[in-house]
């Protein structure tokens, strides 16, 4: 833990007092634990205070209490500077969730981790197609498809075949598979209970064929009219450190579920453990027409 005092002069007096620690420090966004203010008057070269003559004299001092060993969390400004993008854009990442934010005040945060997360290059499929490409992805020939589904899907498999970058073009389309994702936390010890309740089918990284350690995280498939009773009965909550991911779904997939969502969700993750293995299965596929 630090702890600093510091004097910030000429700032407008309503800006919002996090953003102005940021600039001042040039440290991580809201590993401030805590802070306290007051409103100063800039000294005259004579070391005597007055008044000041116009807000602009005004000034903000802080008392910072920072924590080193937080994670690091970055402004809305800061994650878009380290994206290349304009802070606009950021913006509409955060709005469609392309990117993972919370809302701190009138502030938003992002973790550190956002910054290498893949972006989508290309609108998601439908559902119904993101279904029949996973079931593809899975090995499953394709059944009670009509001449058009056909055409497309034999489409979209050969782009994926192909691609320079298959795991961008997975991340992109597949978004339509789910209905939303939840990451909650749960204490360590209660994880293997949790991957055994009937209302959760493993997948992504707690999937034996992903072939990845995940002790202490867990990843499946829930039912939306599940879902509220399943965090409650397990006591979960979002969480910004979560170690449980949930895609919620209309229905619930049988186990094993398919392949085709264990590399989907996979890719999720954009982390290279996660995308070795994601690329590695997705070059075993033995595609079926």
């Amino acid at each position: 833990m630090e702890f600093f005092r510091v004097r910030i002069g000429r700032v407008p007096l309503d800006v919002e007092l996090q953003e102005i620690v940021l600039h001042a420090l040039k440290v991580p966004f809201l590993i401030v634990n805590s802070f306290s203010y007051r409103k100063f008057v800039q000294l005259s070269s004579e070391g005597d205070c007055s008044s000041p003559k116009t807000e602009s004299d005004a000034g903000i001092e802080l008392s910072l209490s920072i924590d080193n060993n937080s994670s690091m969390q970055l402004s809305v400004a800061e994650f878009a500077e380290a994206r290349g993008v304009s802070r606009q854009r950021a913006l509409a990442m955060i709005k469609s969730g392309q990117v993972v934010a919370q809302r701190v005040g009138r502030s938003w945060v992002i973790e550190q981790a956002e910054v290498n997360q893949r972006v989508a290059n290309r609108r998601p499929l439908s559902p119904r197609l993101a279904g029949l490409l996973v079931n593809a992805m899975s090995g499953n020939e394709p059944i009670g498809l009509d001449a058009q589904e056909r055409f497309f899907l034999g489409k979209y498999v050969e782009r994926l075949r192909s691609d320079d970058d298959p795991l961008r073009l997975l991340y992109s389309w597949m978004r339509g598979r789910q209905i939303r994702v939840v990451d909650v936390a749960a204490n360590v010890a209660d994880i293997a209970e949790i991957a055994a309740d009937s209302r959760v089918a493993a997948s992504g990284i707690s999937d034996p064929r992903a072939g990845l350690s995940a002790a202490g995280e867990f990843e499946g498939y829930i039912a939306a009219a599940d879902l509220d009773g399943f965090l409650r009965d397990n006591l979960l909550v979002e969480s910004a450190s979560p170690n449980i991911r949930l895609h919620v779904v209309a229905d619930r997939p049988s186990e094993p579920v398919g392949l085709g969502l264990v590399i989907a969700d996979l890719v999720d993750w954009s982390r290279p453990r996660e995308d070795g293995r994601a690329l590695e299965l997705l070059k075993g596929i033995e595609w079926r027409r």
